[in-house]
């Protein structure tokens, strides 16, 4: 059995390299930007189009018959994001 190829060796490390230093603040940047939308008016902009598509999709009745219960609609917004 011979030696690995350097070339293989490199982008093995380059790989390794960017996930940790590229993407080791994603959890952060993610609370940034659900923060960001529940802060914005697009919530309560795209929840009746997402209450429309359930309906259309043929989700059960009993599923989403009180969608448009005010208390509902902040736990439907999260779901949707």
């Amino acid at each position: 059995m011979g030696r690995a190829p350097p070339a293989t060796l490199l982008l093995i490390l380059l790989n390794v390299l960017a996930f940790v230093f590229l993407q080791g603040n994603d959890d952060r940047l993610l609370g940034k930007a659900l923060a960001y939308y529940q802060d914005s008016a697009l919530p309560q902009l795209e929840l009746p189009y997402y209450i429309t598509y359930l309906k259309e999709e043929k989700v059960p009745e009993d599923a989403i018959a009180h969608l448009d219960d005010p208390r509902l609609q902040s736990m439907l917004a999260m779901h949707m994001q």
